[in-house]
């Protein structure tokens, strides 16, 4: 539901320049999901070491989807001429700023997550 959402998110304005980002996103989200899956058949150590990373990249994506969800809205709205101006272009930044600004730095936990679970349990605890 998210890829396609995203995909018909309009190719102009504000939310073309978001709609890259989301869709890297969502890619990466789902590739290190399959990644997790594949792990869990035979290494559950590096899936309990990718899943703190892993979560924080899926809610992550999650926020900036139903951001941009509602930031389709505003423009819809402020297309129509209803609702509060100041308000609608005000939630359109705050997706804008999200996407832009902090979801590059979940899409780059990719390598975290794939990292396994050697890193994690070389330390030796005294």
């Amino acid at each position: 539901e998210i890829e396609a959402f995203i995909a018909g998110v309009p190719d102009s304005g504000d939310l073309a320049k978001m709609k890259s980002v989301v869709l890297e996103s969502v890619v990466t989200t789902r590739e290190c999901g399959d990644w997790l899956m594949e792990q869990g058949a035979q290494n559950m150590r590096a899936v309990a070491a990718g899943s703190t990373p892993f979560l924080r990249l899926f809610s992550m994506t999650l926020g900036a989807y139903l951001l941009v969800k509602g930031a389709v809205k505003a423009e819809e709205m402020l297309a129509a001429g209803s609702g509060d101006g100041e308000f609608l272009r005000r939630k359109i930044s705050v997706a804008s700023f999200f996407v832009h600004q902090l979801l590059p730095q979940a899409i780059a936990l990719a390598p975290a997550i794939r990292a396994t679970d050697e890193p994690l349990f070389e330390v030796e605890l005294a």
